[in-house]
C-alpha cells in the first residue's frame, strides 16, 4: 500500500511540474505590428489628395533585384478605396497586409504607390530595413524601421505612427 501511495505521489508531483513548465509567461508581442510600416495619404490642406485618386490608388509590389529598377513586378493590389482598418486614406504594409508572406518577407521588396486617375502621380518604396530585439521574455522593440520613398530616406524607427505622403 505504501508504494502505491509513493508511485501515486510521484506521478502526482510529475505532473504538476510538466504542467507548471508549460505555463504560459505572457502574451506574445505584436511583432508584426511593431515592423509594419504605416502610410497615410494627405487628405486636407495642402499638397492632398482628391477623393477621385484615391479611389483609384493600387499598389504594386515588385521584386527586389539589388542594382536594378523596379522592373519585375510580382504582385498588384486595387484598393479602390478600401484601405487599412477601414480608413479612407492608410496603408498598412507588413507580413500579413496587403500581400501574404510567411515571414518577415514584405522587406525584401520594393513597392509601387500609382493611382488609376492620374499617371503622372506614384511613390516608389524602396530598401525597407526593419531590425528588432526581445527584450525580457515577453517584449519586443523595434530598433530600425527605415525605408526610401522616391529616393527619400524616412526613419520611423521605433514607432507605429503614420507617415504622411503628401502629394
Amino acid at each position: 500500500m505504501k508504494k502505491v501511495a509513493n508511485i501515486t505521489a510521484f506521478l502526482l508531483l510529475s505532473a504538476f511540474l510538466v504542467l507548471a513548465s508549460c505555463t504560459k509567461i505572457c502574451d506574445e508581442p505584436p511583432v508584426d505590428d511593431l515592423n509594419a510600416l504605416y502610410l497615410k495619404f494627405r487628405t486636407e490642406g495642402e499638397a492632398s489628395f482628391t477623393d477621385e485618386e484615391l479611389e483609384s490608388f493600387y499598389m504594386v509590389r515588385y521584386f527586389d533585384v539589388p542594382g536594378d529598377s523596379l522592373t519585375f513586378p510580382d504582385d498588384t493590389v486595387f484598393y479602390h478605396g478600401h484601405f487599412y482598418d477601414g480608413s479612407a486614406n492608410q496603408i498598412r504594409l507588413s507580413n500579413d497586409t496587403p500581400f501574404r508572406n510567411d515571414s518577415i518577407f514584405y522587406v525584401r521588396y520594393n513597392y509601387g504607390l500609382y493611382f488609376e486617375s492620374d499617371s503622372t502621380l506614384s511613390y516608389l518604396l524602396t530598401d525597407i530595413d526593419l531590425d528588432g530585439t526581445y527584450v525580457g521574455e515577453c517584449d519586443y522593440e523595434n530598433v530600425k524601421k527605415t525605408f526610401h520613398i522616391n529616393d527619400q530616406l524616412v526613419d520611423m524607427s521605433a514607432s507605429t505612427d503614420n507617415y504622411e505622403i503628401k502629394k
